[in-house]
């Protein structure tokens, strides 16, 4: 909704993921939304969040207060996004969690999914046929 106040943080420290935000920014006030910047093909943290409280005046209050905040040897920087200067969904990513068939959750994105897939292709066992097809490609080149 536009009536969300929504601050922008980079210069995160490696080891300060969704859970450890979310603990950090809820002394501020409620949390509706975040989102931790995460490459597509490692997955790794790419040092910035997007946090959407319930009201602007928080976010404001949770911007002055972060902004140039030392944590772990770097120094934090935070903006105020207003509500009215929300352009798009910043919450809309690739990467999402899953959980696998032992109950664990895990991150992923399509890009990891798809390179996973060819792998497991190329790995495969040929059967018979899938020999023969290939004895007769080859034979026909």
């Amino acid at each position: 909704p536009k009536t969300r106040g929504m601050v922008y943080v980079k210069n995160l420290p490696h080891g300060f993921f969704e859970e450890q935000l979310r603990g950090f920014f809820t002394q501020f006030g409620s949390i509706t939304r975040l989102r931790l910047g995460r490459s597509k093909k490692t997955l790794q943290s790419r040092g910035y969040a997007f946090i959407e409280f319930r009201y602007p005046e928080v976010a404001e209050i949770a911007t002055e207060a972060i902004n140039n905040y030392i944590m772990f040897k770097r120094i934090i920087k935070a903006k105020y996004i207003a509500p009215s200067a929300i352009k798009y969904d910043y919450f809309k990513s690739s990467v999402y969690k899953i959980r696998k068939e032992n109950g664990e959750k895990e991150w992923t994105s399509s890009h990891l999914m798809a390179s996973k897939l060819n792998v497991d292709l190329a790995n495969k066992l040929m059967t018979d046929d899938d020999q023969l097809k290939r004895t007769k490609k080859i034979a026909s080149k």
